[in-house]
Parts: structure tokens; sequence; C-alpha cells
């Protein structure tokens, strides 16, 4: 930790950070020294985020403090051959070459790589044993109020509606009444997940086979509603249209996979052809 006269450095250097402008002609203010290294005030900027305060000009000093004393005991424990980085170094920039050269020509070529609609269900059909749930999987919609909430007797019916005015009601209920709702019931949903807020053993009460029927289950000051339009049980095929987006990844992961192979494969064989590569005879 650093001591109290960088507290009070870094006091007046806040002051001068924050203030008018400095004399330029002014001599620079040093802050700490650590042997032969130096910090400055106007270096310190540097090591500042955009919008800092007075804790983030002390842990900067401290930063460069610790930074300064690793560097001086790395000299004193280390050998020059444990010193000496080159090659890591030299590996780590051919990394960074290859991966700007990858999201580039990936960038290029992102619109023929994205995977349609045809090939999304050709891998699903082919691939039906990857999607098999873990977990079952509801249509449905979840509402819940507080114990006193009005007109409570009206949800069980706006909840099974599908179209039309009373579906406009349950939204505004929904709006003035529920601490947490989901109504749409025309996407598959982790039923548990759904269900997160709700207590597990209330949700253990809920069936969720059992179709088209508003459950209510009641729990201290709150009232939970449950309306199941479809259920698929674990061990199922997921449908497609909840596995759509995993099922998307992983066929752009290998067209964009196999799009590199053939890419490099084409270096290697033109840098051949020109005589770029030369294997010894």
């Amino acid at each position: 930790m650093i001591g109290a006269r960088c507290f009070v450095w870094i006091g007046l250097l806040l002051g001068a950070l924050t203030g008018c402008a400095a004399d330029e002609q002014q001599d620079r203010q040093l802050l700490v020294r650590v042997g032969d290294a130096t910090l400055y005030e106007d270096a310190l900027i540097d090591l500042l985020p955009e919008n800092y305060n007075a804790g983030d000009s002390i842990a900067a000093v401290d930063f460069w403090i610790r930074e300064q004393l690793i560097a001086r005991a790395a000299d004193d424990e280390l050998s020059g051959s444990e010193r000496d980085f080159t090659v890591e170094l030299e590996q780590y920039h051919r990394n960074l070459l290859r991966h700007r050269l990858e999201d580039k020509i990936l960038e290029a070529q992102a619109s023929e790589l994205e995977p349609d609609s045809a090939s999304i269900s050709a891998f699903y059909r082919e691939n039906s044993d990857l999607f098999r749930l873990s977990h079952p999987l509801i249509k449905g919609r979840y509402v819940r109020v507080d114990s006193g909430a009005p007109r409570q007797a009206q949800l069980p019916l706006l909840m099974r509606e599908r179209t039309g005015k009373r579906l406009e009601l349950l939204d505004e209920y929904c709006l003035q009444f529920a601490w947490v709702s989901h109504l749409n019931d025309t996407v598959w949903r982790n039923p548990f997940d759904m269900l997160a807020d709700v207590p597990e053993s209330t949700r253990n009460v809920f069936s969720f086979s059992a179709i088209n029927q508003t459950q209510t289950v009641r729990q201290d000051s709150a009232v939970h509603y449950l309306l199941v339009r479809e259920f698929k049980p674990a061990g199922e095929t997921a449908p497609l249209s909840y596995a759509v987006e995993g099922i998307r990844e992983m066929v752009r992961a290998d067209r964009r996979n196999r799009f590199l192979q053939a890419y490099y494969e084409d270096l290697k064989v033109k840098a051949i052809e020109e005589q770029i590569v030369k294997f010894a005879p």
C-alpha cells in the first residue's frame, strides 16, 4: 500500500489536473521514485481512465510501484535465459497475425458462410440425436400477483384467451398488478427458467403436461398462475424453433473452419507453384 506522502501528492495532482491548465514552462513534478525509475505527474495522466477520481489515481500509482518492484525482483531472481521471451513473443506475434488475417477474410465471406434456413433444417434432420431434451419444454403463460390483487377471478379466463379484446385486458391487468408475467405462448420455453423466481416447493406443484388448464398455486402473499398450451417431455427431440440458434452457430462454425482449411491449403499450393516454398531434394 502506498504511504501518506503519496496521498498528498495525489491530492495535489488532482487539483492540477482538474483546475486551470498548468504553465507549460513549469518544471515536471516528481511523484515517486523506485530505484532509477521515476513517475512524474504528467506521465500519471496516461495511466488514468477517462473519468478518473482520487481512488483511480491512488490505484494507478500503487500499480506503477508494484510493476517496478516486480521488474527489480525479476532481475534479481531470474537468469538471463529465464528473462528472454524472444521465442514466446514471436509466437504471440504470429498468433495475432493469424487471428487478424482470419477475422478479415471471414468478414469478407460472412454472407456466404451464413447458414440459410434450408441448411439449418437439413442439419437438424441429420443430427436429431444431438437435440435430445435434458429438461421439458412448454409453450404457455405465467403470471404472479400479490394475494390481494383485485379481480383475480377473471385471470384464468383471460390467460386462456388467444386473440381479441380479452387478450388486451390480460396485458393491461399484468401491467397494473403482476410482479412477473410471461404472456407469449407461441415460443417454446424451459419452464424452470420461466418459473425461476418461484420457490421449488411451489414449482413442483405445477403439472407441465396439463394442457390448456390454468393452474393456480397460492403461497404466502403470492399467487402463481400457469397455463400450458403445449408440452414436450425431457428425452424427446427439441423442436427446431427451440434449437435453431444453436444449430445456426454450429453450422456457421463448421463452414468457417472448412473455409479456413481450404484457404490455407490454397496458400500452400500457390506458394509451391510459385516456388516460394521449396522442398529439399
